[in-house]
């Protein structure tokens, strides 16, 4: 497959979708009830190659050590700093954690109450998470402020509703894909 298949459209963008999809439902399980020998290979298999094709610039750092891929978003969500309620934008957003567009941005180490806004159906997401890097956002932006966070809260109801998102997510900004050529079972 060409590198730019993840720009192209048509049967390939399904293609996409329905590789970024079977990713996240594989790791979904492998992080429940485990994966076979043959299904932590192909997870493994579409982490490398997703991570790799959906790259727009170079990994930073940290990438390699990311227990899942990031999606683009656009994401409202609101936490506390310093005593007052802070509104900001999540920009990426895995399984794990996210990168919150903010111009205050709590120190690394921090601990917050995040409510993430789900705006088709008015509800919210709250979860507790832990600041993992600051002021550097996506793509190596150093104008952009921000944070990456990691949550920090294993409730499975709170587990199902983030990963329920993060599927949401990959559809929104892929497409559904085409189910009938998933191998993820």
């Amino acid at each position: 497959m060409p590198a730019d298949w993840i720009h192209q459209k048509g049967p390939v963008m399904r293609n996409v979708a329905s590789l970024f999809l079977e990713y996240a439902r594989l790791d979904r399980k492998r992080t429940g009830v485990g994966l076979s020998v043959k299904q932590l290979e192909r997870w493994s298999e579409l982490k490398s190659r997703l991570e790799r094709e959906l790259s727009q610039s170079p990994p930073s750092a940290g990438a390699e050590r990311r227990d899942s891929i990031r999606v683009p978003t656009r994401l409202n969500c609101a936490f506390e700093s310093i005593g007052m309620l802070q509104k900001a934008v999540i920009t990426n957003f895995s399984r794990t954690g996210m990168f919150i567009n903010t111009s205050s941005p709590l120190s690394i180490g921090s601990k917050l109450l995040l409510s993430i806004l789900i705006e088709e159906t008015g509800s919210e997401i709250e979860v507790t998470a832990t600041v993992a890097t600051n002021n550097v956002g996506p793509s190596f932006d150093l104008k952009r402020k921000g944070m990456g966070v990691c949550f920090t809260q294993d409730v499975p109801e709170i587990t199902e509703k983030i990963d329920n998102l993060y599927e949401q997510e990959i559809a929104r900004v892929y497409g559904d894909g085409d189910e009938s050529d998933s191998s993820a079972t």
